[in-house]
C-alpha cells in the first residue's frame, strides 16, 4: 500500500532538471522525499506515469526508491515564488537516497564498482524502458542513481514521467531508437 503524507516544514531544496523541477520535502512519517508537482510543461497523466513505471519496476524486481503521494502545505512553498495551485493536488513522491549518486555519465562508474549486480540491473532496465516505451532515459539522460554506500553497489532507476512514449496514450507505442531517444 501507498503512504499517504504531509510536509511537515518548507520546501528544502529545488532540484534544476530538464523537464520537472522536483523539490525535497520531508513527510509526516519523518522520511525525506523528492516530490514532483503539475506544471505546464509536466501534466498529472506524467505522475500516473510515474506510479505505473514505479509499480512495475517493484513486480521486476527493479531497485527504484519506495514512493508515497505526498500533500505539501501552502505554508511550506511559499519561498518557492511559484503559485500554491500547482501543488494542491497531491503530489507524486520517491523516497530520496540519501548517499546515492545521479548517475551523470558512464565514466562515474569505476571499473572497481561495476558488478555483476549493476550489469543485470542495467539490461533490466533496458528491456523494462523498451516495454514502457520510455524515451527519457537516453544516452544525454542517464535517470540512475548509484550507491557505492554499500557493500554490493547497485544502479536504481529513477524519472518516469516520459513512459508510453512521452504521454502518447491515444495511439499504439511506436519503437524506441536512437532518433526517438533523442528528442
Amino acid at each position: 500500500m501507498i503512504k499517504n503524507l504531509q510536509s511537515i516544514q518548507k520546501v528544502s531544496e529545488k532540484f534544476a532538471t530538464k523537464g520537472s523541477e522536483p523539490v525535497l520535502v520531508i513527510g509526516n512519517d519523518l522520511e525525506t522525499y523528492v516530490c514532483k508537482y503539475i506544471l505546464h510543461r509536466l501534466p498529472a497523466s506524467r505522475l500516473f506515469n510515474e506510479y505505473i513505471a514505479s509499480s512495475f519496476l517493484k513486480i521486476w524486481q527493479i531497485p527504484t526508491p519506495e514512493i508515497a503521494f505526498m500533500e505539501i502545505k501552502k505554508e511550506h512553498v511559499l519561498d518557492l515564488q511559484k503559485p500554491f495551485k500547482l501543488f494542491e493536488p497531491t503530489c507524486f513522491a520517491s523516497k530520496y537516497i540519501r548517499h546515492a549518486k545521479d548517475l551523470e555519465n558512464l565514466t562515474l562508474l569505476n571499473r572497481e564498482l561495476i558488478n555483476d549486480n549493476i550489469k543485470k540491473t542495467a539490461i533490466k532496465i533496458a528491456f523494462f524502458d523498451i516495454w514502457l516505451a520510455n524515451e527519457d532515459r537516453n544516452n544525454n539522460n542517464y535517470n540512475l542513481l548509484i550507491d557505492s554506500s554499500t557493500s554490493a553497489p547497485n544502479i536504481c532507476a529513477i524519472d518516469h514521467e516520459c513512459c508510453f512514449n512521452t504521454d502518447n496514450l491515444y495511439q499504439a507505442p511506436y519503437a524506441i531508437n536512437e532518433a526517438t531517444a533523442k528528442r
